[in-house]
């Protein structure tokens, strides 16, 4: 079996185990649990230069809801961006959007910013994920968008946005996969790639 596809393989035994754990942990907590983490994201990105572009997301299912997090960043004057998929094997772009605007369907059971809106360029990138590691890890559906779309935005700062319970011991990488910066969850936020809070 060729490494590549040895650790596809082992990404597909994890992802069935990482939707039970996550499942799990979203029906363990009340509707606080996304103010814990938007407060721990908060002091994690307390630094960001004024009028920063955080790309974060729409949560579907039970993936951890950055919108209480992204709300107090528009409070403080950055400027928050949803991903768009535009085509399957294309990098996501990103479009800003506060609460209230309005949205478009798109694929996947996604939602995002109206075409209408202008295309902008993430300073931080917030990603959901079905499980994360101690590294930086990151486990997702498994579908690439975020691969490519890490490897355009190089200079971004990546976090993960997560329960903590999400935490495995290893996630496989393969040489395509970028670990993240750090993750955010209710419990705190842990730095991969740097030092940090």
């Amino acid at each position: 079996m060729r490494m590549t596809d040895k650790i596809a393989s082992q990404k597909n035994a994890l992802r069935k185990t990482a939707v039970k754990l996550r499942h799990q942990f979203s029906h363990m907590y009340d509707g606080t649990i996304a103010e814990k983490a938007a407060l721990h994201g908060m002091l994690a990105l307390k630094d960001l230069a004024p009028g920063s572009h955080i790309a974060a997301y729409l949560p579907i299912g039970d993936e951890l809801d950055p919108r209480p997090l992204m709300r107090d960043l528009t409070r403080r004057g950055h400027t928050c961006l949803l991903p768009v998929v535009i085509e399957k094997d294309a990098p996501l772009i990103f479009r800003p959007w506060e609460s209230g605007d309005p949205l478009e369907d798109g694929p996947l059971r996604t939602q995002h910013p109206i075409s209408a809106a202008p295309t902008m360029v993430p300073d931080i990138i917030i990603m959901p994920l079905l499980a994360f590691d101690q590294a930086g890890g990151r486990l997702g559906w498994g579908g690439g968008y975020y691969d490519r779309t890490l490897a355009l935005y190089s200079s971004a700062q990546t976090f993960g946005f997560a329960f903590a319970g999400q935490m495995v011991d290893h996630v496989p990488m393969g040489d395509h996969d970028k670990a993240m910066d750090a993750i955010i969850t209710e419990t705190g936020t842990h730095w991969c790639q740097q030092t940090g809070a």
